[in-house]
């Protein structure tokens, strides 16, 4: 009987101890809480002697596994070489050059504008925006009425400067001339000879230069004549330096002319495309697809140079002694001899387009409106 009563008790204290130890297995009604993770990477390399010294700024990334949501913030460096300047706009900004003949102030092109506000109205609008500093920037372009079913609208991509007038090219071989870079007036337009990229003006001849190897002249940057095709490539800018045109583009491209009528094609040693090209600080320079830079002292034998980077390069400028060369997600180099390049921390993730120098600064432009002074 005393037997039965402890195996009884016994076994009410084992029911017990499972009943309370049951919750350790979970169940069906349990909630589960994933908590958030961070990272952050950040690379650093310096390179001397044709080496590259590249900072990239950090990526923190927080997730929460309750729902679906990934968050990733992207902080730019408080070292970046440059300040961001507002131009007001989030089209694409293509082309910028500084005049040193007339007004001393910086011309930008770029993309044109879908129904913004215009001298009281609702219509498209042409991009060119001026600046004296670099800093504050004023629209200038052509407010157009689409009504009669015409329009001279147009991306413009590259600007070039007499004593009178301005000229700026672009989209349907689009030509805007100013003689004070406030008011515009289309004086070309033909869309069948594609896009017009660049132009240049020296000893009275505006060349511009564009799509299939197309090249145009002027005299007055009124009246403009189609040159023969020397090449089918697409032509992207153009420089003068020692006599002598420079055009570059397409596979490697590069013609020379010393009348603007008849040219010449010269061996680059590359067959990147080829996007900008300066003489500046006694040599030749010129950058391109997949991080191509060249150097020449004489703008017929050509030395490739290296970067350091495989982004394209869009722009290339001189001043205060040194190269600047701007492109893809915003990539800034600097030089002070042309050969040796270092990669400097950009303020944008922005492509830059192009860049200028005057007034003792540089001004790179590019997407999104993007407006970048430089030291």
């Amino acid at each position: 009987m005393v037997r039965n009563k402890r195996l009884l008790a016994y076994l009410v204290m084992l029911a017990l101890l499972v009943s309370l130890g049951g919750g350790c297995g979970g169940g069906a009604g349990e909630s589960t809480t994933s908590g958030t993770s961070s990272g952050s990477s950040s690379t650093e390399t310096t390179t001397t002697a044709g080496t590259t010294s590249v900072t990239t700024s950090s990526t923190t990334t927080t997730t929460s596994s309750g729902s679906d949501n990934t968050t990733t913030t992207t902080v730019l460096p408080d070292n970046a070489t440059g300040t961001l300047q507002s131009s007001g706009l989030s089209y694409a900004l293509n082309g910028v050059k500084y005049d040193t003949f007339k007004y001393s102030n910086f011309v930008v092109v770029g993309d044109w504008q879908s129904q913004v506000s215009c001298n009281g109205a609702t219509t498209d609008r042409n991009t060119i925006l001026i600046s004296t500093d670099g800093d504050t920037w004023y629209q200038t372009g052509e407010c157009l009425d689409n009504s009669t079913g015409t329009s001279n609208i147009a991306n413009f991509y590259g600007v070039a400067y007499g004593y009178n007038p301005f000229i700026v090219v672009g989209s349907q071989a689009t030509i805007a001339s100013s003689s004070s870079s406030l008011s515009w007036i289309t004086v070309n337009r033909s869309a069948t000879l594609g896009n017009l990229y660049g132009a240049a003006y020296v000893n009275s001849t505006f060349i511009a230069v564009g799509a299939n190897g197309n090249i145009l002249t002027s005299a007055d940057g009124t009246t403009w004549s189609l040159s023969s095709n020397v090449t089918s490539n697409n032509l992207y800018n153009i420089t003068y330096a020692n006599g002598t045109f420079y055009v570059v583009g397409e596979y490697g491209t590069l013609l020379t002319t010393t009348n603007g009528t008849t040219w010449t094609t010269q061996s680059t040693g590359t067959n990147n495309a080829l996007y900008d090209i300066t003489y500046a600080g006694g040599i030749f320079l010129i950058v391109g697809e997949n991080g191509t830079i060249l150097t020449s002292s004489d703008g017929t034998t050509w030395t490739a140079r290296s970067s350091g980077i495989q982004q394209n390069l869009n722009g290339i400028s001189y001043g205060n002694n040194t190269y600047y060369a701007v492109g893809t997600n915003g990539i800034l180099l600097t030089s002070t001899d042309g050969s040796t390049w270092t990669v400097k921390t950009s303020p944008t993730y922005n492509t830059l387009n192009q860049i200028a120098f005057g007034n003792g600064k540089f001004v790179a432009v590019g997407e999104g409106g993007t407006i970048v002074t430089l030291p």
